[in-house]
């Protein structure tokens, strides 16, 4: 294993034995919080402005980028349990924001937004987008592409290692 990051160390603490997380150089603590602090605020915020919880805005995104996906699909592209997909749904359909539509025997079922939830989508994306603005002040245009780049390395080798053998 290579010490280059050296997030685990020995203990400088003689209360504490063994090997520790230096939390302040750990990517997995660090991205973790970082998640966290993120969705919490989101969800708040997104349950006072649109009146929807952040599970059904990530159903609501995806439709907005591809509509007719289905439930499975959203689950894979987000990283959460289908089940927790399907709620939200549920949800959004109850709401009136989604229509669903099963296709051939066998298919799966089509999501679609509706104009409410076409509108809401917009206005949602106008915000988020305001967010992501202020989330990244002071990083520079080459800075921001090379943070999206190593997101989405992290997350292929993450998928890598999740298939292979454990």
């Amino acid at each position: 294993m290579s010490e280059r990051l050296a997030s685990h160390n020995l203990a400088k603490d003689e209360a504490v034995a063994g090997p520790v997380t230096d939390m302040d150089r750990s990517v997995l603590f660090l991205t973790t919080a970082f998640a966290n602090k993120l969705s919490k605020g989101a969800s708040r915020r997104l349950k006072k402005v649109l009146g929807i919880g952040l599970m059904e805005w990530r159903v609501v995104c995806n439709l907005g980028v591809e509509p007719g996906r289905s439930a499975a699909r959203i689950a894979e592209v987000s990283g959460v349990d289908k089940s927790v997909v399907s709620r939200a749904v549920a949800e959004l359909e109850r709401q009136g924001l989604i229509t669903t539509a099963s296709g051939q025997p066998g298919r799966q079922t089509a999501l679609r937004l509706t104009p409410v939830g076409q509108a809401l989508h917009d206005r949602g994306v106008l915000r988020a987008d305001e967010r992501e603005f202020r989330i990244l002040d002071g990083f520079s245009p080459e800075e921001q592409d090379r943070l999206v780049e190593f997101l989405k390395r992290l997350t292929q080798n993450l998928e890598r290692l999740e298939e292979g053998p454990h």
